[in-house]
């Protein structure tokens, strides 16, 4: 079962000074704390004059969050509040984001402003989100090369390397990333899911609890924790890990899975049952046609729990019946 990542949680990089803002929500941001930052932005929003760059980092914070309704809507707003180069490419990257075809907008941003790093990452990751890591490789190298203190495009080359499971280049490319922002959560966590995939446990833990502490209420890092814990034979400890990540996200079908097997391991065959049962029910279609576990589909998971269930109820009542 493949780990939850930060994927949908990229970030573009937007320069080094916050024009307007608060220092919370600048923080939030340059940690991918995304849903604390559409908090703080959403509040600076309603303000007469809150200035382009908040309202394009909300735009984006919604973004990076998986939420792209909002962040269209945002990005519209920016647009016509705050008109300009700013939130032009920002109302851009976030059509691209959502259809290829308008990638062709960013590119005529590119002829019309020139290279910079907001557009060069912006073009990089909508190429990333369409599967195309040739062109998107090119611009993130190109940003890098004009601003070599930005980690977000070595980040999102770790994010490549990622997806092609060029695991042990993805590791150096992540710490990188980190050793110019240590506190940004997504290159944290996606170092540690590397590690995961090179069955280098003890390192990936560690990540995971750091992401955590950064964002505690971002239920991948949970579940990747769970992981990377049951991996170790912590069952225990992951079952914990898991117990969080249903209590922050309670659809997250991958996590009801792991947290009934979690249940399993230990002996309560009761509380296993019930949450893979709760794992059919948030199972989408999607995850259906790719994910599903090799030995025994839920279904079948489900019916032998609950034949073993029934046994040790008859064995039970049969025991009370000979003692009495």
């Amino acid at each position: 079962m493949r780990t939850f990542l930060f994927i949908i949680a990229l970030a573009v990089y937007t320069g080094p000074a916050l024009a307007g803002g608060t220092e919370a929500a600048a923080k939030f941001y340059d940690e991918g704390n995304w849903k604390a930052a559409i908090a703080e932005y959403s509040v600076l929003a309603q303000t007469e004059d809150p200035g382009a760059e908040v309202l394009a980092r909300l735009a984006t914070s919604y973004l990076y969050s998986g939420d792209k309704k909002s962040a269209a809507r945002a990005a519209r707003s920016a647009l016509k509040r705050a008109p300009g180069r700013r939130t032009e490419v920002v109302a851009a990257m976030v059509a691209a984001a959502r259809s290829k075809r308008k990638i062709k907008k960013l590119q005529g941003l590119l002829d019309k402003y020139g290279p910079s790093p907001d557009l060069l990452n912006a073009l990089g990751l909508a190429f990333l989100k369409h599967d195309d890591f040739d062109r998107s490789r090119g611009y993130f190298e190109e940003a890098t090369r004009l601003d070599p203190a930005d980690h977000m495009p070595i980040f999102f080359m770790g994010q490549m390397l990622e997806l092609e499971h060029r695991f042990d280049d993805a590791i150096p490319m992540y710490k990188r990333a980190l050793a110019l922002n240590p506190r940004f959560a997504p290159a944290v966590n996606n170092l540690g899911y590397s590690y995961k995939e090179r069955h280098y446990y003890s390192y990936a833990i560690p990540m995971y609890r750091l992401a955590i502490s950064i964002v505690p209420d971002n239920a991948g890092s949970h579940y990747n924790l769970g992981n990377a814990l049951s991996h170790k034979d912590m069952i225990k400890e992951a079952l914990s890990a898991y117990q969080r990540a249903v209590d922050l996200s309670p659809k997250f079908a991958k996590a009801h899975y792991n947290l009934g097997r979690s249940y399993i391991k230990l002996g309560d065959l009761q509380r296993g049952l019930a949450e893979l049962r709760l794992y059919l029910k948030y199972w989408s279609r999607a995850l259906r046609a790719v994910d599903a576990p090799e030995k025994l589909t839920v279904k079948e998971e489900i019916e032998t729990l609950e034949e073993l269930i029934e046994e040790d109820r008859a064995r039970r009542m049969e025991q009370a019946g000979g003692k009495g």
